[in-house]
């Protein structure tokens, strides 16, 4: 007996990339869209799908996104998605032979092949696993800003893996690093709070940095990719520093971090 599935999309304002993500899980049996209140044509793009779109502002708890878009789905298992992603052939190949027999698995983790202005990023590090295959009630997720699916039973694993166009220029992933750093630094703040010192700080904001750079640029091998390589290294490295120089200029104004 086949088994039901519905792809859950979380999104903002994301009518230049949720159509490939939208046609890429067409063939599964329902489509839930939690649509951040976006203000641009978001929503009539996933109307297009036929997808249930619920709204609901996130203030950025992403984990209540994800959530919601559990509790609003009619299937037995749930493949959750970003609308920057893309569910490669394989795996809609591999997905499929699951829903036709009956897994001892709870959820399975999979890849993502990750692409940075246009380009597979083949080093550097950014291969990662995520658990995003799961029957209903057997996962819920918890952790505002990266939000983790705790799951209760046994996780398989696929060789497939999902394609993700992360960022298609700077000028995105400047913006959007931004938010999460200002959203990470309060989080900080909420759990740390009187834990974190001047010394902890100066050195995420002197030394932590440069160590990044080298590890993703030189031992994780990002001067592989050329160009792409070396700017997606000093971009991560600035993240880090942004994360805890908001941190600084908001919970330690008047303090010297020399």
């Amino acid at each position: 007996m086949k088994h039901t599935i519905t792809a859950v999309i979380i999104a903002k304002n994301e009518e230049k990339r949720i159509e490939p993500c939208l046609e890429s899980v067409k063939w599964c049996d329902e489509i839930v869209v939690v649509d951040d209140m976006s203000t641009d044509n978001t929503h009539q793009i996933c109307r297009k799908f036929k997808a249930n779109v619920v709204a609901h502002a996130s203030n950025g708890n992403y984990d209540v996104q994800r959530n919601l878009g559990i509790d609003n789905s009619n299937s037995e298992w749930i493949l959750q998605l970003d609308a920057d992603e893309r569910v490669r052939p394989e795996l809609r190949k591999n997905i499929k032979e699951i829903l036709r027999n009956n897994s001892s698995f709870s959820a399975y983790s999979l890849g993502r092949r990750n692409y940075f202005l246009g380009r597979f990023m083949k080093f550097g590090g950014w291969h990662e696993r995520h658990v995003r295959l799961f029957k209903k009630g057997k996962g819920r997720y918890t952790g505002s800003v990266h939000e983790r699916l705790n799951v209760n039973g046994k996780v398989g694993e696929l060789r497939s893996d999902l394609d993700h166009y992360a960022f298609d220029s700077i000028n995105q992933y400047i913006t959007r690093q931004l938010y999460y750093a200002s959203i990470e630094s309060r989080v900080m703040y909420e759990d740390r709070f009187g834990k974190i010192g001047l010394d902890e700080i100066k050195y995420h904001l002197k030394v932590k940095p440069l160590k990044l750079f080298v590890k993703l640029f030189f031992k994780k091998q990002g001067f592989r990719d050329g160009v792409h390589g070396f700017v997606f290294s000093i971009l991560n490295a600035w993240r880090h520093f942004m994360i805890w120089a908001i941190y600084y200029s908001r919970y330690y104004k008047g303090d010297d971090v020399r």
